[in-house]
């Protein structure tokens, strides 16, 4: 059996190289689509942007703004205030403000201090629990909630005098 040799005309040569010239371009924009960070995420240090990625839900990440403004005034935030997850899910809170943050949960006095890593150990919804030590600016931590409840939180930014509240509402697995 002989093999025939096929060249291609000069228009085809043309229409190949438009076509993979096409295919590469679509590849990139389709990676960049893929990749896209929006502003406010693409000024978050190294270390917020791999903890949003290893995160498995982008709607169980809280992020604690604080930002000075022209007057030397602290403005501050939580985004989102208020979170539904079921049970076991994971919460994720990144300190994207320019100070370290303390965490409290629950209304009742006296809290009981806990280290931060330890938080989420069988923490109830109507007991008070708060951090020992405090989560850096650029740092996050992850809780997951086992008890069903409405859970409210305050961030005390450290030496500032300022705080913003929260609520996380555990439902069952389900939602």
């Amino acid at each position: 059996m002989a093999l025939r040799e096929h060249s291609l005309g000069k228009g085809e040569g043309e229409l190949m190289g438009y076509k993979g010239l096409l295919l590469t371009v679509g590849i990139f924009l389709f990676i960049l689509c893929l990749f896209h960070l929006n502003p406010d995420e693409a000024t978050a240090s190294p270390e917020v942007i791999a903890q949003m990625l290893r995160t498995p839900h982008r709607d169980h990440i809280i992020a604690i703004k604080g930002e000075s403004s022209d007057n030397n005034l602290l403005i501050t935030s939580l985004d989102p205030r208020e979170l539904g997850v079921g049970r076991g899910d994971p919460v994720t809170w990144i300190n994207e403000s320019q100070v370290e943050v303390r965490m409290r949960f629950g209304k009742e006095m006296p809290c009981k201090r806990v280290p931060l890593k330890a938080l989420a150990w069988r923490m109830e919804p109507n007991k008070c629990y708060e951090t020992e030590d405090t989560l850096k600016s650029g740092f996050s931590t992850t809780i997951r909630f086992s008890e069903i409840g409405v859970f409210y939180y305050e961030i005390e930014y450290i030496e500032k005098n300022r705080s913003e509240k929260g609520v996380i509402r555990v439902r069952s697995e389900n939602r």
